[in-house]
């Protein structure tokens, strides 16, 4: 009897962090990747998770909120990563594990600079094709445009970035309140976000209305799935990482920590397709911090989506639901798929 392979369970392999592979001990990691892997000729695609999360953001355990999943039906070779410090990436030593367990220090810079350049020669290695479709969800569309700016648009076939700022100005309440707590962030080895999440996860649907029109519109979103989010998707955050993140909002200037590097301003090297999505209502990442990125790039063939009811669709938008809502499969993941396959040449 011959057995056939579930094609809803990805390929899981790690990766090693390219210092680690050398033989140096500075940068001990194992990266997550998982494949749904196709024998059609397409360009592969790589999925990026967003701040707090893990794959599940963008692969989710149900299959019809997966873009994964999606884009994978449609013939395409899809990859997911999980960046250091979260799902199941993790150091390569058993004292490595137990710190990172206890001590989160890792910054924006080290998943562009040492995390990304190490998946995308495995990927290219794995496909034997040199250029990827970039998909990244919030944060993670930002580590899109920084991917690109700093390995060259010889890597990208197209690229989309869903409720992802590339700007400060649009500091809602919640940012002023973030930007406030330093001092504790500061001292906490990490934070406790992942907790949190399952914590509240009983008293989700009683909490849903505090967050509509902002991290999500209530209407497009099925709380049953918001609880399984919050058991499954989100993860603790390095102090570090946050803290770069609030140094971009008080100067508005999304830079690199350790090196003279700007992302704000490097935003002109990309000439890639670049299809840039917003949400309606997403006091998150606000239309305004989304569309300068939109603006910044150099990109001849570029497009901008607000999801929202103004424009057409059947519900708003706010952050999660780019992804995870109830609309989202019939109306964000088509828009994603038909801008791949415009640019799979």
């Amino acid at each position: 009897m011959i057995y056939r392979r579930n094609k809803n369970i990805p390929q899981f392999e790690y990766v090693l962090t390219e210092e680690q592979s050398k033989g140096q001990s500075q940068d001990q990691w194992q990266l997550a990747t998982y494949r749904y892997p196709s024998s059609k000729k397409k360009h592969p695609v790589i999925l990026i998770h967003g701040f707090g999360t893990n794959r599940f953001d963008v692969d989710f355990p149900e299959k019809r909120y997966s873009l994964a999943k999606y884009l994978h039906a449609q013939g395409y070779d899809t990859w997911v990563i999980e960046l250091r410090g979260t799902g199941q990436s993790r150091r390569t030593s058993l004292l490595g594990q137990l710190k990172s367990k206890f001590h989160y220090d890792w910054t924006f810079d080290d998943h562009i600079f040492k995390d990304i350049p190490v998946l995308v020669k495995w990927i290219q290695k794995k496909t034997g094709q040199k250029k990827l479709h970039w998909i990244g969800h919030s944060l993670g569309g930002t580590v899109v445009y920084a991917s690109i700016e700093t390995l060259g648009n010889e890597v990208c076939a197209s690229a989309v970035t869903l409720g992802s700022a590339m700007n400060s100005t649009a500091k809602i309440g919640l940012i002023h309140l973030l930007l406030k707590i330093d001092p504790l962030v500061k001292k906490l080895p990490f934070i406790p976000l992942k907790t949190l999440a399952h914590t509240l996860a009983p008293a989700g649907r009683w909490m849903a209305p505090l967050e509509d029109n902002f991290f999500y519109a209530i209407d497009n979103v099925d709380m049953k799935i918001i609880e399984v989010a919050l058991r499954q998707a989100v993860e603790n955050i390095s102090p570090a990482l946050f803290l770069q993140m609030h140094d971009w909002y008080r100067n508005n200037h999304f830079r690199a920590h350790d090196r003279p590097f700007s992302y704000r301003d490097n935003l002109k090297k990309i000439k890639a397709p670049f299809l840039v999505c917003a949400g309606s209502v997403d006091g998150l990442t606000g239309y305004p911090d989304v569309y300068f990125g939109f603006k910044n790039i150099s990109s001849k063939k570029k497009k901008f989506l607000l999801f929202g009811k103004e424009k057409g669709y059947r519900t708003e938008y706010g952050h999660l639901d780019l992804v995870l809502g109830k609309n989202a499969p019939r109306e964000v993941f088509p828009q994603v798929l038909n801008w791949l396959n415009q640019n799979d040449h």
